[in-house]
């Protein structure tokens, strides 16, 4: 996060993008608000959804919809994500934007999915299997 970009962050947006950013994996709502509940912080599920909402909305962290479940990630750069469907850890898959461009080309006219310099829509990716951890510990097949 860089201050520009971020502006000033209440403690409490503080509280809740560090539990973020310290996880290889995007924690949930319910996730973030157990670490900071077990780390001693006095804090609402109310107000993990306030901040998070904030945090988002200022581009500070992305969204995850995995469609039952949102997850959130730290930072702005084009990136891909994998969930593990046995564990159900998420976790950045690295991508360029030009591969995302390629991918929104293949299926939209150029001209009609940009204005100017706005997105007509934003892009989302999630690729769903299992993870490295998840297959060296158990039989795939089951």
């Amino acid at each position: 996060m860089e201050r520009s970009d971020a502006g000033r962050l209440t403690s409490r947006q503080k509280l809740v993008y560090e539990a973020i950013k310290k996880r290889k994996e995007h924690p949930s709502a319910q996730t973030i608000h157990t670490i900071l509940s077990d780390g001693g912080h006095d804090i609402s599920m109310a107000t993990v959804y306030r901040q998070l909402t904030n945090l988002v909305e200022r581009g500070i962290v992305q969204r995850v919809d995995l469609g039952n479940d949102t997850r959130y990630c730290p930072g702005k750069t084009a990136h891909a994500h994998f969930h593990c469907n046995r564990c159900d850890n998420v976790t950045n898959v690295l991508t360029t934007r030009d591969i995302i461009h390629e991918i929104i080309s293949s299926s939209h006219d150029n001209e009609k999915w940009r204005k100017g310099d706005e997105w007509c829509f934003s892009v989302q990716i999630v690729i769903n299997g299992i993870c490295d951890n998840c297959c060296g510990t158990r039989d795939i097949s089951s």
